[in-house]
């Protein structure tokens, strides 16, 4: 006996054979999605040393105002400030192409027994070459504050 047979194909299905339609899917998501992240990674990076430089800039007019607040006078409170300040900057590794560090020490001058501050505000012009990616031109101003208290009882 013959008995005909009629193939029927559900809604979704392939007809015969076992070819795959979504063989290449996921290569072709990595390749739209990858440039895409590395794009984000490369973001996340710059923002994180953008912010790590401001950071140290701040942290070197903090140190900057405490070695100043600790000298017996303003000239050498300059110095001091001046000097930590440099050395903070560098040994955090920041190299700015311009420095402008203002050092108010008119503390200095308050009588014995009044407080007295010692504050300092630094400018730090660094290339984008050196803190995002080498080769990349221009530059980024970068400001930090910092105050220190001077000593009330002592001498001046």
């Amino acid at each position: 006996m013959i008995t005909s047979r009629t193939n029927t194909v559900r809604p979704g299905r392939s007809s015969g054979g076992s070819t795959c339609q979504r063989g290449l899917a996921p290569a072709t998501e990595l390749v739209i999605i990858l440039p895409a992240l590395i794009i984000l990674l490369g973001v996340i990076i710059g923002g994180a040393r953008i912010w790590f430089a401001r950071s140290v800039v701040t942290d070197a007019a903090y140190s900057g105002a405490r070695a100043a607040s600790l000298e017996r006078d303003p000239r050498s409170a300059g110095t001091a400030g001046r000097d930590a300040t440099g050395q903070r900057l560098a040994m955090r590794g920041i190299t700015c192409v311009q420095t402008s560090v203002d050092l108010d020490v008119s503390g200095f001058g308050q009588p014995v027994g009044r407080p007295a501050s010692v504050t300092e505000r630094i400018r730090c012009q660094v290339d984008l070459g050196n803190l995002l990616v080498p080769g990349l031109p221009g530059s980024m101003t970068i400001t930090g504050q910092g105050s220190s208290p001077i000593d009330s009882y002592r001498e001046r």
